[in-house]
């Protein structure tokens, strides 16, 4: 939790269509949510967007008291590759990337 709070402070929670996520519910209760890392081309390599957009899925979910459980997974090729180096040059380091 502590991970999540660090990079998720300030997120705003709006009704959006998510670029590098697939988001829904399943389960036979539909209370488990599901969040699919979707960038298939980098192999799931985590960007600031990723991030940006993952925290907001969590908050969402966690705001959502039907929810028991929240399952985050990959691809079927890759959960994910780690950090997008492209978007990490010029960069001091990963956390001032997770920031912007």
């Amino acid at each position: 939790m502590m991970l999540y709070l660090k990079f998720c402070v300030g997120i705003l929670l709006v009704d959006t269509k998510y670029e590098y996520l697939i988001v829904g519910v399943k389960g036979e209760k539909q209370n488990v949510g599901l969040i699919q890392l979707n960038r298939p081309r980098a192999f799931n390599s985590l960007c600031s967007p990723l991030i940006a957009e993952l925290c907001q899925a969590v908050e969402k979910f966690e705001l959502d008291d039907s929810i028991g459980a929240i399952v985050l997974t990959g691809s079927e090729r890759v959960f994910a590759a780690g950090a997008d180096i492209k978007g990490l040059y010029g960069k001091a380091d990963f956390v001032s990337v997770t920031r912007q």
